[in-house]
């Protein structure tokens, strides 16, 4: 994967992940915690966040040099 379509494919995934956070605030706020829209929305977080991990291994050197991903974690 060339340099340019990591940042491309890093900046759409954070764009997802911060949405997706905005998303399951609110519906905690609503909703609370315990809700299955906001369980629901959780989950969909982490399997963002664990996408966002699997594109970078921190022994690739990538994960402690993109602010995109530190910005996420």
């Amino acid at each position: 994967m060339n340099r340019q379509n990591y940042t491309i494919q890093n900046d759409d995934l954070l764009i997802a992940i911060t949405i997706k956070k905005k998303e399951m605030i609110e519906l905690g706020m609503k909703y609370g915690l315990t809700d299955r829209r906001t369980v629901a929305c959780s989950q969909q977080l982490d399997n963002l966040l664990n996408t966002a991990c699997e594109i970078c291994e921190p022994t690739d050197g990538i994960l402690n040099s993109s602010p995109v991903l530190k910005k996420v974690m």
